[in-house]
């Protein structure tokens, strides 16, 4: 049951005195945001937020930077954070074993208790770590290895860009020895939930139960990212973002010389994998793609994937992993007159689009009802888009309000590229370009002269000297 016990349990895994730690729980309608709260605020907030996670309730894995800018109306705690881009520490991998279903399939249909017999062999054969925490999930088994900083066991492992792709390849190569036991393929993330301790499957009615596992010493296992990458043979050169860095997109706006604009992408890139979160987001909330959308959404997919820059070989295993999941799964007819696209066909003959989101929303059925209930990032009706002008015109007159002061400490000789850097110093993220025109309109309110003479003026007064 919920009590102090969850608290300690849950205290493990988010075991470093700044963590922050976000609740969710599954309705029927999808994913509701309870709160997020710091580990060391959890015995104040306990009796107020219990209710909350009595049945179906989840926690993040790893730790946001934060807690939410706005405070959510039902529990009054706030928002919670679980983009990857917004954690801070990676505290455990993870792997999400999908046993104990009334399925066809006898690997799903294998006992919890015979899966962990299983995953226990497993273990003390060596191909794989000795688990951190063994978890009984209500109905299947998750596995959880707890992490810690390479040089020091005492500090955290910080959630760099670098480090959370390679935390998902480690949690990849996992999730690979343990096909035998219905591993769920999607579950690699670092933004994933997993069920509460002490809280109820609101569909077997089990308690969640985690074991945590000793040594012959009495203490708990705990790796250090490098080290599980070097048991799974996992090359590490500091460089796993390589792959979007050599990728070159071949849409969207060219430069006049290639290369000149190398962070460009950047933002498609982003783009793409907000689409992604949400067209995964939108298929788990219909319970699979229905019959005469399978291929659409495929090759939507597909297309989000190759944004992102994904790999092809890494685009097929995601595209059969979906066409699985379909229903009934892609595909159904063979080749030829009236059978369906293979998968290696809808790849091949990918041409990208420029899709809007208010296209997207049509195509896939989105309301701003389900929006809200999924917490959609990219694909939104126009209708909830319009929420998010007054921040953004509450940060621009943040920005400009800013800038004047600046201005009124620096003088005018102060060059563009230090108000960039003043602005970053002060929290307030932006870039030449816009700081360049609000400091015009801002030398025009104040009747000052250009503020940083152009390149012309600085060649005639170089020429003059």
């Amino acid at each position: 049951m919920i009590n102090n016990s969850t608290i300690d349990t849950i205290k493990v895994i988010h075991r470093w005195d700044d963590c922050i730690i976000g609740f969710t729980r599954k309705t029927k309608t999808g994913f509701m945001n309870i709160g997020s709260i710091a580990v060391n605020e959890l015995k104040n907030y306990f009796p107020q937020f219990r209710p909350w996670l009595l049945i179906d309730s989840y926690f993040t894995v790893n730790s946001p930077f934060m807690e939410g800018p706005y405070k959510l109306k039902k529990t009054g705690l706030p928002a919670v954070f679980r983009r990857e881009k917004q954690l801070k520490y990676l505290n455990a991998l993870y792997v999400d074993l999908d046993v104990g279903r009334d399925s066809k399939n006898p690997i799903k249909n294998q006992s919890w208790r015979l899966a962990a017999y299983k995953a226990g062999v497993l273990m003390d054969s060596g191909e794989v770590p000795q688990a951190s925490i063994m978890v009984r999930s209500g109905r299947g088994l998750y596995l959880l290895w707890l992490l810690h900083q390479k040089l020091d066991d005492t500090q955290p492992e910080k959630a760099f860009p670098n480090r959370v792709e390679l935390y998902k390849k480690i949690n990849k190569e996992i999730n690979n020895r343990f096909q035998q036991l219905a591993a769920d393929p999607v579950a690699v993330d670092a933004s994933r939930v997993l069920r509460t301790p002490g809280s109820i499957h609101g569909k077997t009615y089990n308690e969640v139960k985690y074991i945590i596992q000793l040594d012959e010493n009495g203490e708990g296992f705990s790796y250090s990212l490098d080290e599980m990458a070097d048991l799974f043979s996992i090359k590490t050169n500091g460089d796993e973002l390589s792959q979007e860095k050599r990728l070159y997109l071949d849409y969207g706006r060219k430069t006049k010389r290639k290369g000149s604009c190398p962070n460009r992408k950047n933002g498609l890139i982003q783009l793409c994998r907000m689409r992604i979160e949400d067209l995964l987001s939108i298929e788990q909330h219909r319970g699979g793609i229905g019959q005469g959308f399978r291929y659409r959404v495929l090759s939507l997919y597909c297309e989000f994937l190759h944004g992102a820059g994904y790999k092809k070989e890494e685009i097929e295993t995601a595209l059969k992993a979906m066409g699985h999941r379909c229903n009934p799964p892609y595909p159904t007819k063979g080749e030829g007159e009236g059978g369906d696209t293979p998968i290696l066909s809808i790849i091949k003959n990918f041409k990208p689009h420029k899709h809007t989101s208010k296209k997207l929303c049509r195509l896939l059925g989105v309301t701003p009802v389900i929006a809200i209930e999924l917490d959609l990032k990219s694909i939104v009706p126009v209708e909830l888009k319009t929420r998010t002008e007054p921040k953004r015109d509450k940060k621009r007159e943040l920005r400009i309000e800013a800038l004047r002061e600046l201005v009124q400490v620096y003088g005018t000789g102060y060059g563009c590229r230090r108000f960039v850097k003043a602005l970053d110093d002060i929290g307030i993220k932006s870039n030449r370009t816009t700081v360049n025109s609000e400091l015009r309109k801002i030398a025009f309110e104040l009747n000052l002269e250009r503020l940083e003479p152009g390149r012309s003026a600085k060649r005639e007064a170089a020429k003059a000297a």
